[in-house]
């Protein structure tokens, strides 16, 4: 699981759901949720976390718009497995994991040092500790 301290920018209700805007590392991430407690507010810091298997990347998409939860990284460190390949990915003094089948990581060429977008799904972010 990655983790990452944000901090709560702007939250929207609606009903029963919430739109969760966050900024990590000077990336703006966004987060839905049915379920907010009171006790997040804006401005506050949270953990927020997200499965290595949830986070995609892109490299070298000059046609690719900004979308939401697209977070600019560098490549750290590349392991790869029978199947799958785990990327490691510096954004700022962070790391976050990204676990990807090989053929994909193989098919986009990553290599050490390269600058990517790392996207995530705003239904695959999750609110893990208040401070």
């Amino acid at each position: 699981m990655n983790s990452m301290i944000a901090t709560v920018k702007q939250i929207q209700s609606a009903d029963n759901l919430n739109v969760v805007t966050f900024d990590y590392a000077g990336n703006t991430l966004k987060m839905m949720s049915l379920d907010i407690h009171n006790i997040i507010v804006e401005g506050q810091k949270v953990l927020i976390g997200t499965k290595a298997t949830s986070i995609d990347i892109i490299k070298n998409d000059t046609t690719q718009k900004r979308m939401i939860n697209t977070i600019h990284a560098k490549v750290e460190a590349i392991k790869h497995g029978e199947l799958l390949s785990s990327i490691t990915l510096a954004v700022g003094r962070f790391t976050l994991e990204s676990i990807m089948i090989r053929e994909m990581t193989e098919d986009l060429q990553l290599c050490v040092d390269d600058a990517v977008l790392a996207l995530i799904n705003a239904s695959e972010l999750a609110i893990l500790e208040v401070y």
